[in-house]
């Protein structure tokens, strides 16, 4: 499993990125039998100087403003994933046929991203609350001009051939409750306009904590059965 990470929202909080995934995490997919890649990206770490990812978007107060170009942002992102599938696939030790892409935030919209590009070997994608251009600080579960995100997804909906899942909290600060559901509403119908018969689920998990956007890490519980559901009924 190819893992892409979020996106902290200062840069000395990117500067201080160092393990992209939660250890929990790591085990229920050990469980599940799968080993987990998880490579911190260019403009993180110790490279955060340089933001191949920044989409221009500017923020002040509850207003946004720029490019919000989030398209620019997933594919810097999907061309970090890239190497990381193209060095996976010289290793003798991975199934190269059996790859799954997970992300998270704004590396769930990369792995949407990377989705459409069909990959050799890739199965499957699952977009755990995805999206880029939240500010839930200054503006709590509306981000900044959440078309630009929708316009990225159904890019990728034209030419996805893979199986997708979805996941979003009630209380997801970053976007809020309803934003994601109409992404998905727009990634399946330009899939269905394109002809694309890969299947598509969105799971709508309750509230967790004080913000959904920790879903991944905090609402295992609720998560975790959906997603080996998922996982049992495409046989991955």
């Amino acid at each position: 499993m190819i893992f892409s990470h979020g996106r902290p929202g200062s840069l000395a909080a990117r500067s201080a990125q160092k393990n992209p995934v939660n250890l929990n995490i790591v085990r229920y997919w050990h469980s599940r039998g799968y080993s987990v890649v998880a490579a911190v990206r260019p403009g993180y770490g110790d490279n955060a100087a340089v933001d191949p990812e920044d989409s221009g978007t500017k923020w002040n107060g509850d207003n946004c403003s720029g490019k919000a170009d989030f398209q620019k942002t997933a594919n810097a992102a999907t061309h970090a994933v890239k190497s990381v599938h193209t060095w996976l696939s010289s290793q003798d030790w991975v199934k190269k046929d059996r790859l799954l892409l997970v992300g998270q935030s704004v590396g769930g919209l990369t792995t949407v991203n990377a989705c459409g590009l069909n990959w050799s070997g890739v199965i499957g994608c699952i977009n755990f609350v995805g999206g880029s251009g939240g500010n839930p600080t200054a503006s709590p579960g509306k981000s900044c001009k959440p078309e630009r995100v929708s316009e990225v997804m159904s890019n990728a909906a034209k030419t996805t051939q893979v199986p997708s899942l979805w996941l979003y909290s009630a209380n997801d600060k970053y976007w809020g409750e309803d934003q994601p559901k109409q992404w998905f509403k727009a990634y399946q119908e330009t899939a269905k306009a394109a002809g694309q018969k890969a299947g598509s689920e969105f799971f709508a998990a309750p509230a967790v904590g004080d913000n959904g956007h920790s879903l991944q890490v905090n609402g295992m519980q609720h998560w975790t059965p959906v997603v080996s559901k998922w996982l049992d009924e495409n046989r991955f």
